[in-house]
């Protein structure tokens, strides 16, 4: 049923185009600009539009000369598989050479390999599949209505996640290390500093969400999409089973991500539970705006929050 009320569903598929010219016809005047202007839809309606199969042309817009369009959950698979085999190649001299401190160690072992591998995996499917810009193709945007939002839920997550440690803690008897020690022990306090603010509040944030609300969703969307017949895309059933599938498959694999921060028995239910929450709303933020903006702002203040508790104990 079309909706004649209301504001338009921006996970509704487009009308259908026109069809195509008879051949000879002249080629409509192409604009040379049209993958530079600002995103004027939400990422939802962007996934959700079907394949152009004109020849000469994207698949989902005009000719760009690169990018073939076909985003697939391959690209993030080689993601995580670029993470570890950079973490390896990293890791290695701090096996061999003795002496080497604790605050190099972490950054190169530790973070580098994950911010590379899941921020050049993102850059590469844009290359390889879209246009390039990771603002068009991924929605990296940030507005200043994203400050509000992603604020407000990220204060409202960790309020949420605290008592959800409390509570799976004193069901289990015990209490689990919190996942910040990994990056906080056996360091100084200007590298702590450093890595909870800048690492932990301020990079990790923008680079995970671009991977797993940027590139997941919009892999995962595409993927799923390609296997429904033109009927079934018009079915909102079909498209919500589509985004939930889409949204539990980008939560579990930000905690498995996580799973090596997950240092003791006692932490692996909170931690994984409040970590497989704020996938998941990260996930509901960014395809209800259709741009990362609020998703990596409410990402910020969660960890944020946490980085602050963190220094005050010191």
């Amino acid at each position: 049923m079309v909706r004649t009320d209301g504001p338009p569903d921006p996970w509704a598929p487009p009308a259908p185009t026109a069809s195509p010219a008879p051949p000879g016809a002249a080629a409509p005047p192409h604009d040379a600009t049209a993958w530079a202007e600002p995103i004027t839809q939400p990422l939802p309606a962007i996934l959700a539009a079907p394949a152009d199969t004109t020849p000469g042309r994207r698949p989902d817009g005009p000719t760009h000369g690169r990018g073939d369009g076909r985003w697939s959950l391959v690209d993030v698979l080689a993601g995580f598989g670029l993470v570890l085999v950079l973490s390896a190649a990293l890791s290695w001299p701090f096996g061999v050479f003795e002496g080497i401190p604790r605050e190099v160690s972490l950054l190169v072992a530790g973070f580098l390999p994950i911010w590379l591998g899941l921020t050049g995996a993102a850059w590469w499917a844009s290359r390889r599949h879209g246009t390039g810009n990771l603002r068009r193709d991924l929605g990296l945007v940030i507005k200043p209505v994203d400050l509000a939002i992603g604020l407000g839920v990220g204060l409202g997550m960790r309020v949420v996640s605290v008592i959800l440690t409390l509570a799976i803690s004193a069901l289990q008897g015990g209490v689990g290390r919190g996942n910040l020690e990994s990056v906080t022990s056996g360091i100084g306090d200007v590298a702590l500093v450093l890595n909870l603010v800048v690492g932990a509040t301020l990079i990790a944030p923008v680079v995970e969400e671009l991977f797993f609300r940027g590139l997941l969703i919009r892999s995962s969307m595409s993927s799923l999409q390609r296997r429904l017949t033109p009927a079934q895309l018009t079915d909102p059933a079909r498209q919500a089973r589509c985004r939930w599938i889409t949204v539990g498959l980008s939560s579990v694999l930000f905690v498995v991500l996580h799973l090596p921060e997950l240092t003791d028995p006692y932490s692996v239910l909170p931690l994984g539970t409040s970590l497989l929450l704020m996938g998941g709303v990260c996930a509901l933020l960014t395809m209800h705006t259709g741009r990362l903006g609020s998703a990596i702002v409410a990402h910020m203040t969660f960890n944020g929050v946490a980085a602050v508790v963190t220094l005050t104990q010191l």
